[in-house]
């Protein structure tokens, strides 16, 4: 090998390892000042930057009384285990403060950054293209503020830049290895978050498109049958405590019976305001289980869809264009340290470039003739997902992760267009 290639190459990792290190230090350095300026000021703030879905919680449940559960005797299944669980291993080591799990988001910021550029160089064969692509990922606003707060959206991102590597190498080898670990991702992903689970079905159908029926087997079959493994654990347990099928979590009726509820004509209302409602305050006060309530959401909410389509359409565009909202929901106000304009200022100079450029960037790579089969679905079906259960604001955040490398592709481009 030539000197100067081995000096490139040299380079080239420098300059990953800076933006790396610039992925961990940002997270940390941000969780430092949330905990030092905020949480030992105020505990009450502490606590909600712990999250209002309790992971925190049920990791303490896990370590403290050996049930996954918030209140004892009460076996929860309306939160997806991975992440209180990974949470529970990291607390087990280095104790039950916040710390260990802000830690563990920085690592896994700077973890995505990695995956980022392992995946653009695999799609562009172009390091300058992967280097951005790593750089915004390590320096991301939305991701950076969610690493200080203990809900699930790092770890997702992470596990979903994971699975679109793993994808893209795929392509390229289809193996029945590859395939195994595409399955642990995706597994792991819908363990992390259930309504992941209705991607992994259209990704089966729409991969098959691409490969031979004769590879299926060993390919997609692999694959299903290592993301089904990850998942019995949970569905067992879940039915021996309810005596039902519970299909990933048991709080889905809800999310999709409560925004058919809200008065949309009262601007920016939360999700907790539809608990006015008398089906609401009927099984609240009924003391049924989290899955017999469920259950009858279901069915409340199906007789609304039938009885006003139109409504249902309505409230899916409404949830839909929330989910991909370029700022903060206003009512979160309350959990920001610093100044929400700041904030939405900050979203929408960040967030929609970002968004616009991914676009872009999808668009020039299919013209090119590469597969964007995965990053598209994962964009279009969640979108559906979340607007059919609730499109809260935040959750897009892991999705973006499919939008990095083609905005980093489009930003060269751009810049190379524009140059004299």
């Amino acid at each position: 090998m030539r000197p100067g290639a081995i000096s490139t190459r040299s380079s080239q990792r420098a300059k990953l390892g800076a933006i790396l290190a610039l992925a961990f230090l940002s997270r940390l350095g941000y969780d430092g000042y949330l905990y030092f300026h905020h949480f030992a000021k105020d505990p009450s703030a502490a606590a909600r930057y712990a999250g209002p879905d309790g992971y925190w919680a049920l990791s303490l449940g896990v370590l403290k009384r050996g049930e996954y559960a918030f209140a004892p005797g009460r076996p929860e299944t309306g939160r997806e285990p991975l992440y209180p669980m990974v949470l529970a291993a990291v607390e087990s080591i280095f104790g039950t403060s916040y710390w260990p799990g802000l830690f563990l988001n920085a690592l896994f910021g700077a973890l995505t950054s990695w995956l980022l550029y392992l995946l653009a160089l695999r799609q562009t064969a172009n390091t300058s293209v992967a280097l951005l692509a790593a750089l915004l990922a390590a320096l991301d606003p939305e991701w950076v503020f969610w690493s200080g707060m203990l809900y699930r959206e790092t770890f997702l991102t992470f596990l979903l830049a994971l699975w679109l590597l793993l994808d893209a190498r795929a392509q390229m080898a289809p193996t029945p290895a590859l395939y195994a670990g595409m399955g642990a991702a995706f597994g792991a992903l819908a363990l992390c978050r259930s309504p992941f689970i209705p991607l992994g079905a259209a990704y089966v159908l729409l991969a098959a498109s691409r490969l031979p029926p004769a590879a299926w087997q060993r390919t997609l079959g692999t694959f299903v049958l290592t993301a089904t493994l990850f998942q019995i654990p949970w569905v067992i347990r879940n039915e021996r405590i309810t005596g039902h099928f519970v299909p990933g979590a048991s709080i889905g009726g809800f999310h999709v019976y409560a925004p058919l509820r809200i008065d949309y004509s009262k601007p920016e209302m939360p999700v907790g305001t539809e608990l006015n409602d008398p089906l609401v305050q009927s099984l609240n006060k009924s003391g049924l289980s989290p899955e017999q309530k469920d259950r009858i959401y279901y069915a409340a909410a199906w007789k609304i869809i039938r009885r006003r389509p139109l409504l249902f359409l309505d409230t899916f565009r409404i949830k839909a264009a929330k989910l991909w909202r370029p700022y903060p929901h206003p009512e979160w106000r309350l959990n920001y340290p610093h100044s929400f304009r700041a904030i939405e200022f900050l979203g929408l100079l960040s967030n929609l470039p970002l968004w616009l450029l991914g676009l872009a960037g999808l668009w020039l790579m299919k013209r090119q003739g590469r597969d964007i089969l995965l990053p598209a679905a994962v964009l279009a079906v969640m979108t559906v997902i979340y607007g059919v259960f609730w499109g809260a604001a935040r959750f897009h955040a892991p999705l973006v992760a499919a939008l990095i490398v083609p905005a980093a592709l489009a930003a060269l481009r751009l810049k190379e267009a524009s140059a004299p």
